[in-house]
């Protein structure tokens, strides 16, 4: 339920903040599930509450529907060609020698490096 209270603060790329009356920038939840077992709960939130609610408070609910990247499902090949943090999450978890850790930590590092990618790098550091 952390996903509806949302960020502090949201701001779209190259402002410093958005006015009231500004269009909030798209949003994307995503579910990243490492579990052992596989993930059975329904993806849309609206499913996943009680549904005999008095008629009052229907409308209230809220409905959204984010996104599972279930690790168990993505193989070590697929992920290798995959230069973006959650292939590299998934890799460093499923990673048993130091080796490989380090080979993920490396491409992660050369990855982020680019300016492109300057956000995501912030991200880490805070």
């Amino acid at each position: 339920m952390a996903i509806l209270a949302g960020p502090d603060r949201i701001e779209k790329p190259g402002s410093k903040e958005i006015g009231p009356d500004d269009p909030l920038p798209p949003v994307l939840p995503i579910v990243l599930y490492n579990g052992a077992k596989p993930w059975t709960a329904k993806t849309d939130l609206a499913d996943l509450i009680a549904p005999n609610l008095p008629l009052q408070l229907r409308h209230w609910q809220p409905q959204m529907r984010y996104l599972l990247l279930e690790e168990r499902r993505y193989p070590e090949a697929d992920l290798m060609g995959l230069p973006n943090v959650a292939a590299a999450l998934f890799r460093l978890e499923n990673a048993q020698a130091p080796e490989n850790i380090q080979r993920v930590i490396g491409g992660l590092v050369e990855w982020l490096a680019g300016a492109e990618n300057a956000s995501v790098r912030r991200a880490f550091v805070v």
